[in-house]
């Protein structure tokens, strides 16, 4: 009785079910056992939202609200299964095609419910507290030596996911007018500041310096947080790790295996892009590059690159037709700030705020794609939050 009154409100009401689906993304760690393989938290959310998401447009016969390239979209899904079946070993894929086709659901599910500033809101406003949540976990339970892993047990992933939290702490600020808000939010963003120092995560500064070069050209005012949040990891982080300086200049050289084994892993990409440029190895079969090409090392191992693995496991009309979708959502973020200024009352530049937190996690995923793969639910659940922002209207104030 509980399960079909839940159902019910749900059908109305498919957008609660997106802070779920982003814990879920951000604690995808936490999987379980099924029939259809391992399932995270974020699997499980937008199996159910989908649906109930469907219900809901066929009972209110709304029109689902989607951007103008989800064309490029569906070319790519074509694109993709055309290069899985034509590939080295479709049958190594068929399970990851299923996924990836439930995160392109989810992506166009979140882009049609994320359609306010109230739910963009709350969506950063779950993203940051997750991010929080990691922050807090990892460095309670940090040893004090080595780099920061948290509940992923991996550095580079910790890095990853606290940096997005940390934009949207960001852009949640003018909104923290909250005398005890404020504070909190406050020392939450110094969390995740000392957590992404101490993954020592080349890729994350990389993509983390490039969006905060970008927040602080275009919001001066945000300098005072910034400062407060770095004077605060410079403070706390020798305290944690008394060698940090030497580790992270260590690590600033780039010298060690680890870039050896992805320079030699990037080759052996571009070899077999060279030759198969149209169709891939096939989707979801980049580990197996040694069946399309001669691999004498590092055979085996992820892309640690999103736009080379794009290219090398589907073509590059694949990965064309990802920045055909992707690029013209992001552009739109652009337009509408500069639509939308100036912005004189306080509802307005708390939007625009929100808007400037997407704006800088999109800047970031493009930075952080060169050197990561990331999760595809994670992805796929961001790039549905920049297309649902960028479908946002503008507001000009007279």
């Amino acid at each position: 009785m509980v399960a079909v009154v839940a159902g019910a409100l749900l059908v109305g009401r498919p957008w609660w079910l997106v802070p779920p689906l982003l814990v879920g993304a951000w604690f995808n760690m936490a999987v379980v056992k099924s029939p259809l393989g391992l399932l995270s938290p974020a699997d499980i959310a937008s199996a159910t939202m989908i649906p109930l998401w469907i219900l809901h447009k066929l009972s209110s016969r709304e029109r689902p609200r989607v951007v103008p390239e989800v064309w490029a979209l569906v070319a790519f899904v074509v694109v993709s299964y055309a290069s899985m079946v034509n590939g080295v070993n479709p049958s190594s894929a068929y399970n990851s095609f299923a996924r990836f086709i439930h995160a392109m659901l989810t992506c166009v599910a979140v882009i049609d419910l994320c359609n306010t500033p109230r739910r963009l809101h709350i969506a950063l406003a779950v993203i940051a507290a997750c991010g929080v949540a990691h922050s807090i976990v990892a460095l309670v339970t940090y040893p004090g030596s080595g780099r920061l892993g948290g509940l992923f047990e991996q550095p580079n992933a910790l890095g990853h996911m606290v940096s997005i939290a940390f934009f949207a702490g960001l852009s949640l600020l003018p909104q923290a007018r909250n005398r005890a808000l404020r504070p909190i939010l406050l020392g939450g963003l110094g969390l995740m500041a000392i957590a992404i120092v101490l993954t020592i995560s080349r890729g994350t500064y990389l993509a983390v310096g490039v969006a905060l070069a970008w927040w602080l050209r275009k919001h001066r005012r945000a300098v005072f947080v910034l400062v407060l949040s770095a004077s605060l990891a410079a403070m706390v982080v020798p305290r944690l790790l008394s060698n940090a300086e030497t580790q992270i200049a260590g690590r600033m050289k780039m010298d060690d295996d680890s870039v050896e084994h992805r320079w030699t892993t990037m080759l052996n990409g571009l070899n077999a892009l060279e030759a198969h440029p149209f169709m891939g190895v096939g989707f979801g079969q980049f580990r197996e590059l040694n069946r399309a090409v001669e691999v004498t090392q590092q055979a085996g191992r992820s892309a640690h690159n999103f736009y080379l693995s794009v290219a090398v496991s589907s073509g590059l009309p694949a990965l064309a037709l990802f920045i055909a979708f992707a690029f013209p959502m992001v552009r739109r973020l652009w337009r509408w700030q500069r639509a939308s200024e100036p912005a004189q009352d306080r509802t307005s530049r708390d939007v625009a705020f929100l808007v400037a937190g997407v704006q800088a996690i999109a800047l970031y995923l493009a930075f952080a794609f060169l050197t990561k793969g990331g999760d595809r639910m994670t992805v796929w659940c961001l790039l549905g939050l920049i297309g649902a922002t960028s479908l946002l209207p503008t507001r000009r104030t007279t």
